[in-house]
């Protein structure tokens, strides 16, 4: 079952591009000066530069009825334009880390997950879209839950 993941649309976040730190931080975003440390942007799928700033700020990733509604930190390099992958392709953060993929139908339920390393998210994400009652998936890195990206049906 091919699959596309999604990542964010850089436009949610282009009214923060270019803010001051007192400005950003009245809307509640905190920001870093990217290091080695790993700084991995929901919007190009990717880990921030040294020397990039940062953003990690509070996201609806779930926004729905559900009572699986659902919001995380993420973050967002400075100036990051959206990345589209090929169909079927996994991003080195995926398949670097231990993951949680939760399957959701068409009312925003949960009705699979699995917490795996990133270097088997292909095989799940392919079985769990075998299912026709799935409508689409979330990754999020296991540890600190934070959502990752978005995967639905090519």
């Amino acid at each position: 079952m091919s699959f596309i993941i999604r990542a964010l649309d850089h436009r949610q976040f282009e009214h923060l591009y270019g803010l001051s730190e007192d400005a950003l931080k009245e809307k509640g975003v905190v920001t870093y000066i990217a290091d080695n440390t790993i700084f991995p942007c929901r919007v190009t799928l990717e880990g921030a530069k040294p020397g990039e700033r940062v953003f990690l700020l509070n996201y609806v990733h779930l926004d729905s009825d559900s009572p699986y509604r659902a919001s995380h930190a993420i973050f967002v390099r400075e100036g990051a334009k959206e990345k589209r992958l090929l169909v079927d392709e996994i991003p080195d953060y995926i398949t670097q880390a231990y993951i949680s993929v939760r399957a959701f139908d068409q009312n925003a339920m949960i009705i699979a997950y699995n917490h795996l390393e990133g270097s088997e998210a292909k095989t799940c994400i392919e079985e769990m879209l075998a299912n026709s009652n799935v409508e689409y998936i979330h990754v999020h890195f296991a540890g600190p839950g934070c959502y990752f990206a978005r995967v639905e049906r090519a």
